[in-house]
């Protein structure tokens, strides 16, 4: 009996390990399929926690990245270069811009608007002396100018409508703060018939120049029915460039008097100047006629009316200290 026990128990220590390595390896090979039986079922899908996401995430766009990119269309073949005479005709855009001045050659005018240089032909009112062996093709058009102007025209043609002035004003004018600040604008009244291109234009600038733009409401070109060609449309492109300058036309002769009544009628400032249309102003010229009215605006007041040559256009000037007193002498002249 007691041998009989023992095997008994002896088989009993061989069977239970056994069947607890049985049971163990069965578990282990049911636990993946419940696994997947949990992650893909109904269920829903199994939320991971914040960094296995992150983690999960980075790895997606890894992979991402690792992806070869998806293959180009195939291009078509370059178009063959076309012939010459078919190709497009492709010109850079020009800009103009409103301060360019015309510098070609009139035949009308002779030579035309010289652009402005410091040591040109008549700075600082120099004067322009033409040499007396001229080509007859030059003579002829100096004799033409003093036909049509009573001047030397060829030589205004020479020299620049900007072209600079000495400041003959005395020391005391130039003292600053010497006038007041809010004087009167002016409209400048200017009356021409067939006037010189140069000429007109340079008496034009020379009031834009040297006025003060708070000053200046407008300059009124008033044309006693000029039929010169220059004068028409020429000077209306050239002038549109400048919106303070406003031209005005009589339908006929008028005369100095009655074209100046019909400048006043289309003047807009409450003072009103008149200038001929061959003269130049040097600087500080408006604002002492200007202060004289803003004391008294009954005030009728006349500037110091220098010389300008006519025939080398040299500019004459003399000491403004003196007294000037208008008259006439025996050619009357003033």
């Amino acid at each position: 009996m007691v041998m009989r026990r023992r095997g008994v128990l002896l088989k009993l220590l061989v069977a239970l390990p056994s069947l607890w390595l049985v049971a163990t390896l069965v578990t282990l090979s049911d636990k993946p399929d419940k696994d997947a039986a949990v992650a893909g079922g109904g269920g829903g899908p199994m939320e991971l926690p914040p960094v296995v996401r992150l983690r999960d995430s980075n790895n997606q766009h890894q992979q991402q990245q690792q992806q070869p990119p998806p293959p180009q269309p195939p291009q078509p073949p370059p178009s063959p270069p076309l012939p010459p005479h078919q190709q497009p005709d492709l010109k850079p855009e020009v800009i103009k811009t409103k301060t360019e001045e015309p510098h070609e050659v009139h035949p009308e005018q002779g030579v035309l608007l010289p652009p402005h240089e410091p040591s040109g032909p008549g700075e600082m009112g120099k004067p322009v002396v033409l040499p007396k062996d001229l080509d007859p093709a030059i003579k002829k058009k100096v004799d033409e100018g003093w036909k049509n102007n009573a001047f030397n025209q060829y030589v205004s043609d020479m020299i620049s409508v900007h072209r600079t002035l000495p400041d003959p004003r005395d020391e005391w004018c130039k003292a600053p703060n010497r006038f007041l600040d809010n004087l009167p604008e002016t409209s400048v009244i200017v009356c021409f018939h067939n006037e010189a291109w140069s000429v007109l234009l340079r008496t034009v600038h020379s009031i834009l120049d040297r006025s003060p733009p708070q000053f200046l409401k407008e300059i009124i070109l008033v044309d006693d029915n000029s039929d010169m060609p220059h004068l028409m449309q020429q000077l209306e492109d050239y002038m549109a460039q400048y919106p303070k300058v406003r031209i005005v036309r009589a339908p006929k002769r008028e005369g100095l008097i009655r074209a100046r009544l019909m400048g006043a009628r289309h003047a807009t400032a409450p003072v009103l100047t008149f200038l001929d249309s061959h003269c130049e102003c040097t600087a500080g010229w408006l604002e002492p006629l200007l202060a004289r009215i803003a004391h008294n605006s009954q005030t009728v007041v006349c500037p110091v009316i220098d010389v300008v040559s006519d025939d080398t256009l040299e500019y004459h000037y003399r000491d403004s200290s003196g007294v000037n007193v208008g008259g006439f002498d025996w050619s009357l002249q003033v």
